[in-house]
């Protein structure tokens, strides 16, 4: 092979280490990928890894063209060499069983998509559901580990957000909920738009007026609150003070002619009173520091507050 080329080139050559067979070369590399899968568990070196990947890569290539020797396709063979790097698709009982340990782990079957080949399945079950394709027996075991067919939030009722607005107002004074402060604020920013562009109904209006709804929130600190729209229910200047019958009851006094509601020398902003119906609130605790009320307390207390101005707005005092 080397006949034709000069005795002093071929010492240059081959003092640097130059190989005069290909054979040899490829045995080489061979013995490099040994190495490579005894470290890693795997052949599949990245194409962008040195000399040994763009070897890799060309041996996938030269077999898909079938000019790869049969005794190099066999000894690839032997080591586990893959010559397609695309997964190939697990049956349908090795993903669902996959999600089942998922749930396990993190109590629900929300695989995000770009999490791995799970996420993708998952999301693929869900685009068959949705298109009618998918057999019934995978919908009712999916069902039975408590998949969501829809990763939307269904729609809350109007109702619902509505009390959580008064829980709100009892344990912070106000109903300026911030709009980054989760789907309450985003709901109360919601109302506020729906009553400029004119598509929120009178009802509601009035609803919200009788918890203190400021229609249009303060921007900073020394800018007053504008007064609710003229719907707002007009006070009485009569007042009426409602005493305790004994230490484990607290007792609100609704003032009347003012827009302050005042549980037990705390003070909470934005009620529009009208005089008063006794309105007593159990509680093991002699103080009413709303700071530190339970969640069922603050329940109850917004319920009572809430029961109490609308009867007042029903069933008004002459």
């Amino acid at each position: 092979m080397a006949a034709s080329l000069a005795q002093d080139r071929i010492d240059r050559l081959s003092g640097i280490g130059f190989k005069w067979s290909l054979k040899e070369c490829w045995d080489t590399r061979f013995q490099e990928l040994l190495k490579y899968k005894a470290k890693h568990g795997d052949c599949d070196v990245s194409t962008k890894k040195g000399k040994l990947g763009q070897w890799v890569g060309h041996q996938r290539s030269t077999y898909k063209t079938d000019s790869l020797a049969q005794d190099r396709i066999d000894r690839l063979d032997s080591i586990g060499f893959k010559w397609s790097l695309k997964e190939a698709a697990l049956p349908w009982e090795t993903r669902f069983n996959e999600l089942v340990q998922y749930k396990a782990k993190h109590g629900d079957c929300n695989v995000p998509v770009k999490q791995g080949q799970l996420g993708k399945w998952v999301s693929t079950q869900r685009t068959a559901y949705m298109a009618g394709s998918l057999a019934q027996d995978r919908i009712d075991r999916l069902n039975n580990v408590g998949l969501k067919w829809a990763m939307i939030d269904p729609i809350v009722p109007w109702e619902t957000r509505f009390n959580d607005l008064v829980k709100y107002k009892v344990k912070h004074g106000d109903c300026d909920v911030p709009q980054r402060q989760g789907k309450l604020g985003t709901w109360v920013n919601t109302q506020r738009t729906n009553y400029k562009k004119d598509n929120l109904s009178k009802d509601r209006i009035d609803r919200l007026n009788v918890i203190g709804f400021d229609w249009t929130p303060p921007t900073g600190r020394s800018r007053k609150r504008k007064a609710p729209p003229s719907t707002r229910m007009q006070s009485s200047s009569r007042q009426m003070r409602v005493s305790s019958p004994s230490t484990n009851v607290k007792s609100v006094s609704v003032v009347a002619g003012a827009s302050d509601v005042k549980l037990n020398g705390v003070k909470g902003k934005g009620f529009d009173s009208e005089p008063s119906l006794p309105l007593q609130i159990p509680s093991k605790r002699s103080d009413c520091n709303l700071g530190t009320e339970s969640d069922d307390e603050v329940d109850e207390i917004g319920a009572l507050i809430y029961d109490h101005a609308m009867r007042r707005k029903q069933f008004p005092m002459k």
